[in-house]
């Protein structure tokens, strides 16, 4: 019951506050701009959690821009909600984009 429960939230892509947001550790953020970088945008932050200047968030909850509704070239950085994953490769494929996606490495999914 319990997983069942905690699969439901984290399956809820309508709640959003930063009590449920999560962060790249910013050490590993600064390695990984240091060596596949200069990372431009961020693809998936918020005010409280972006890691870059410019940043897009992956609904419209405040004055930044949906990321899906941006077209995405080189050296985006992407931190996708899990939920998100399969839509994020889609417009990385339908964009040709160049980008940094920092996602589990999940063998049981497709």
């Amino acid at each position: 019951l319990e997983n069942e429960i905690a699969d439901g939230l984290s399956r809820d892509c309508l709640t959003w506050t930063t009590t449920t947001e999560w962060s790249l550790d910013p050490k590993v953020f600064q390695k990984i701009n240091s060596k596949m970088g200069p990372l431009r945008r961020d693809m998936f932050a918020s005010p409280s959690n972006a890691k870059l200047p410019k940043f897009y968030s992956w609904r419209i909850f405040h004055q930044n821009m949906d990321a899906f509704s941006v077209p995405w070239k080189h050296r985006d950085y992407l931190f996708p909600t899990f939920n998100q994953i399969s839509r994020v490769i889609r417009k990385i494929r339908d964009d040709e984009a160049k980008v940094v996606l920092v996602a589990p490495l999940w063998r049981t999914q497709p």
